[in-house]
């Protein structure tokens, strides 16, 4: 949309449905981040034999040094996050330049990598996040269609 067209009908809705995939990328990012960093797993709480089994044994990773398998789930939980927060970032932007070419490019772009990332979550993980990541492609798809 060229600066003239950003004020028709169709150019602010495209930029509200933009605003709102922006605000629904950080909530996401914000629960995610909260989920991991707050929740307090116990021992004698169903996921606490499987976490106990992840923080046993660590794993020579080279130059990384040694990891367990409650590490790497762990910063997955992090990288998760921080996507979200960068799938925030680059929609408010995407609702915020006047270039049709430059929105497009940022719209399309996003939504491949949350069509991958849903992929991933629903092969991997489970249905609270899939929503999100769903609601994310519509939200994207409407704004690139108008």
């Amino acid at each position: 949309m060229t600066a003239a067209t950003l004020g028709t009908t169709a150019g602010r809705l495209s930029r509200r449905l933009l605003a709102f995939a922006a605000i629904t990328a950080g909530v996401q990012a914000l629960a995610h981040a909260a989920l991991f960093i707050g929740k307090r797993y116990t021992a004698d709480s169903p996921e606490g034999p499987v976490i106990a089994a992840m923080k046993s044994r660590s794993f020579d990773l080279g130059v990384l040094g040694a990891r367990s398998f409650w590490d790497m789930y762990f910063g997955y939980g992090l990288v998760a996050a921080t996507f979200a927060a960068f799938v925030a970032a680059i929609v408010a932007v995407a609702a915020n330049t006047t270039d049709q070419a430059t929105r497009r490019r940022l719209i399309i772009t996003t939504t491949a990598a949350i069509l991958v990332h849903a992929v991933l979550v629903a092969m991997f993980f489970f249905l609270l996040p899939l929503l999100f990541d769903l609601a994310l492609l519509v939200l994207l798809v409407g704004a690139l269609g108008i």
